[in-house]
This record gives C-alpha cells, sequence and structure tokens, in this order.
C-alpha cells in the first residue's frame, strides 16, 4: 500500500479525502499556527467530501502537525499550499526526509525551484524528486465543520521535473500508485 502525505489545507483537505476514498493510507500536515482549522477532522478522524470528484466520509489515517511524523513512511509527499509557504515548507521537510521520495508541489508557481534551491543550500544528501504540476489539484472549497467540496472534476494535469531521464522513474512510480493504492 502507498502511503502519502499531504500537506496544506484546504486544497489539501480534499485531496486527502479523495485518496482515501480511493483506497490510500494517507497522513495530512498542517503547520501548528493552522490546527485550529482542523479541529472537527481531528475530533472525528475523517473528512466529508461532497462534489464532483465523489461523495464519502474518508477516514484520515493520521492527522499532524509534526513534520517528522509527517514524512517518515510517505513515499509520496503532495505540497498543496501557497507559493509563498514552499519555502518554509521545504525547510522543514529537510531534516525528515529520505531517499527515494517523491515530492509533488501543486499548483507548482516555481515551488519545484524553491525547493531545489533549500535543498541545495542545506546540502540534503538524500536522493529525492522534486516536481511540479500545473494548475491546483482540485477546485474546491473547506469549510472548518470537516467538509470539503469539490466543484468540478480536474482536467488531467502535467507535470515538471528537473532531469527528463531521472524523473521517468519518477513518474512511472507515481502512476503506479495512481493506479493501485
Amino acid at each position: 500500500m502507498t502511503n502519502i502525505t499531504v500537506i496544506g489545507q484546504g486544497t489539501g483537505h480534499t485531496l486527502t479525502a479523495d485518496l482515501s476514498l480511493s483506497g490510500f493510507n494517507v497522513i495530512l500536515y498542517e503547520e501548528p499556527e493552522f490546527k485550529d482549522k482542523l479541529r472537527d477532522v481531528i475530533e472525528r478522524n475523517s473528512i466529508e467530501l461532497t462534489g464532483a470528484i465523489g461523495q464519502g466520509t474518508a477516514k484520515v489515517n493520521h492527522i499532524t502537525t509534526d513534520m517528522h511524523s509527517a514524512l517518515k513512511s510517505s513515499e509520496i509527499i503532495l505540497v498543496a499550499t501557497r507559493a509563498n509557504r514552499h519555502e518554509m515548507i521545504a525547510e522543514k521537510c529537510v531534516p525528515h526526509l529520505q531517499n527515494g521520495q517523491i515530492i509533488v508541489i501543486a499548483p507548482d508557481n516555481g515551488g519545484t525551484l524553491t525547493f531545489a534551491q533549500v535543498f541545495k543550500k542545506a546540502n540534503l544528501n538524500r536522493k529525492v524528486y522534486i516536481s511540479g504540476m500545473s494548475g491546483n489539484y482540485y477546485p474546491c472549497s473547506f469549510n472548518r465543520s470537516g467538509q470539503s467540496c469539490s466543484s468540478f472534476t480536474s482536467k488531467r494535469k502535467t507535470f515538471s521535473g528537473f532531469s527528463r531521464k531521472r524523473y521517468r522513474a519518477c513518474f512511472a512510480r507515481a502512476d503506479q500508485a495512481r493506479k493501485s493504492p
């Protein structure tokens, strides 16, 4: 089973719910200062998904504000935050990243470059794959009572990475995970 960490609220909640309902083990991470916005989700340990991408109550495997706990067992890390948080998130990820982890940033908005710069500055000696996705994961809204609504299904998105040869394997792993949780 593929373990996935989702970083961020709003779109991150919809992404977490959709992946959970699809059978993935999902960890939802958010910064401690935003923990109050997760209160209902933490209490119920679930997100109610409605809208065009699906319906249902999605159990969240783990909800945390601790980056180590969020990343330690994940193969794929999906970053669903605003661009102005990319640098801070990348810095918090550095000590906890492991070889072979895949990071997907959406919307990219230069996030792949920001993450790469932070990792280079930190002399990260683990091989991680950073990729970006055009556009947001989903057009959606989330309210504090733990409900996420998707307006319509998302079109197929394009990915980008730094090395075509290196990323073929990365994209193949991500595609395999998408097809069979």
